[in-house]
């Protein structure tokens, strides 16, 4: 009975070691393997980055738009007649766009204050518009183009 015990314990030690030289196997494996993952993560992130920050160029010319996205030029022109190229920009986006206001003084905006910030104001929510505008188109392009 102690020499059944004995060869029991003499093959459990032996399927020990074999699961501890796997286990440091897999760990080893392990570590190999997300070092890959961050590399390609910072990779991606990085490629990522460099799309994003790539230089899109938007030329309107009624009825003539180019785009430029790197080194990739396209050059639309419109179909629409330029009479009502001309009605659709005058009633529609102008009408919707075009401030007037009387400046009571210099360097005076229509509430009062400093012109410079209150333009610089304008500036941003324009800016902001025309991104959110080419986002929206860029997106709806891409997803129109997988599927």
């Amino acid at each position: 009975n102690l020499s059944s015990l004995s060869l029991s314990l003499s093959k459990s030690e032996s399927e020990k070691e074999k699961l501890k030289t796997e286990n440091e196997h897999l760990s080893g494996r392990l570590n190999e393997l997300l070092g890959r993952l961050m590399r390609e993560s910072e990779n991606t992130a990085s490629a990522l980055e460099k799309a994003l920050t790539s230089t899109i160029r938007l030329c309107v010319v009624a009825p003539t738009v180019n785009v430029a996205v790197q080194d990739k030029k396209l050059k639309f022109k419109s179909s629409v007649p330029e009479e009502a190229l001309q009605d659709f920009l005058q009633n529609q986006v102008l009408a919707q766009y075009t401030t007037l206001f009387s400046q009571s003084d210099d360097n005076v905006a229509p509430d009062g204050s400093p012109i410079q910030p209150w333009i610089q104001k304008i500036l941003t929510e324009m800016k902001k518009t025309i991104d959110s505008h080419i986002n929206t188109a860029i997106l709806d392009s891409t997803s129109k183009s997988t599927s």
